[in-house]
């Protein structure tokens, strides 16, 4: 189905025509394939197997899939604090950018360049229905190359089901790691089953 923008409604659908080919064979062209429906409707229009099966699973009507429809809006406020990266010129602040992946969508915030710092202020809207079947929202923080790939710097995930029960307030994710002057030893926190504070 396709959707427009940020609205979670139904707005048209795609039509996609898949060839089962040996190797070394090449799929026909539109214009060969018009042809040969051309010819087929000359012919007295004689149904094959498979202008059968094409109109059982062909549908040319758009039907909205039963649910309710919702926005998940993440807000990317600041990033602070990032780590020196090494490049091939040396060590220099990384130029980062947010992405935020669900449900099928992966949006993108701008890129900052060079900076320990940034404001990014960004809000990023997903439109989703539901029921789903995948409830993790993944927050990646990426240092953006010019002439290699980008290099993921850390990941942070979110429940839908919870976001979606509770709304979540705004407050500082600690996608780094944790300070070893603050937290020496994690392992401390684990064998107690206390989660530290970010």
């Amino acid at each position: 189905y396709l959707r427009r923008d940020e609205d979670p409604a139904i707005t048209g659908m795609l039509n996609v025509t898949v060839f089962a080919l040996r190797p070394g064979q090449q799929a026909p062209s539109a214009t060969l394939q018009e042809q040969e429906q051309t010819n087929e409707l000359g012919a007295g229009g004689a149904a094959d197997e498979e202008d059968l099966l094409s109109k059982a699973v062909l549908k040319t009507t758009i039907e909205a899939p039963a649910g309710k429809a919702h926005h998940v809006e993440i807000n990317i406020h600041r990033l602070v604090d990032l780590p020196m990266t090494a490049t091939m010129t040396g060590e220099c602040h990384p130029s980062p950018y947010v992405t935020v992946e669900f449900a099928g969508v992966v949006l993108k915030t701008l890129v900052t360049e060079n900076v320990s710092s940034a404001t990014l202020n960004t809000r990023l809207m997903i439109p989703v229905m539901t029921p789903l079947y995948e409830d993790t929202i993944i927050l990646k923080l990426w240092n953006s190359f010019t002439f290699s790939p980008d290099e993921l710097m850390a990941q942070g995930l979110i429940s839908f089901s919870e976001l979606r029960n509770n709304s979540l307030p705004p407050r500082w994710f600690n996608l780094y790691g944790w300070n070893l002057l603050e937290v020496p030893d994690l392992s401390v926190f684990a064998l107690a089953g206390v989660t530290p504070e970010a």
